[in-house]
C-alpha cells in the first residue's frame, strides 16, 4: 500500500508542470526586501551615515563597561596612591630623635 502511495506521488510529481523563472526575479526579490526596511532605518544624508556609526547600540551596557572599566584602572592605581599619600602626610609626625 505505501509503495503504491509513492509511486503515485513520483508520477503526480514528474507530470506537474514547472513554471520557469521570470529573468528580473532576483532584483524583485531585492526590491521587495528593501521596501520592507523601516524609512527611519535608512540614512537620509551622508552626515545620518556617519552619525549612526558612532550610536552605541546598548548605551547602558556601555556605562556598565566604563564603570568597570574605571575600578579595573583605580584598583591598579590604588598602590602608587597610597604610597604618595604616606609621602605627602609625612610631616605631620615629629620624628622623634632625627633630624631636630
Amino acid at each position: 500500500m505505501e509503495h503504491d502511495d509513492n509511486n503515485t506521488l513520483e508520477v503526480m510529481l514528474a507530470r506537474r508542470a514547472v513554471p520557469k523563472a521570470r529573468p528580473d526575479l532576483a532584483e524583485r526579490i531585492i526590491h521587495a526586501a528593501i521596501a520592507q526596511i523601516p524609512a527611519r532605518m535608512r540614512p537620509q544624508s551622508l552626515w545620518d551615515e556617519l552619525l549612526g556609526m558612532f550610536a552605541l547600540p546598548h548605551p547602558s551596557v556601555m556605562a556598565i563597561a566604563g564603570v568597570l572599566l574605571g575600578l579595573a584602572v583605580g584598583l591598579q592605581a590604588a598602590d602608587g596612591l597610597s604610597s604618595l599619600q604616606q609621602d605627602w602626610t609625612s610631616f605631620l609626625y615629629v620624628n622623634e630623635g632625627g633630624w631636630l
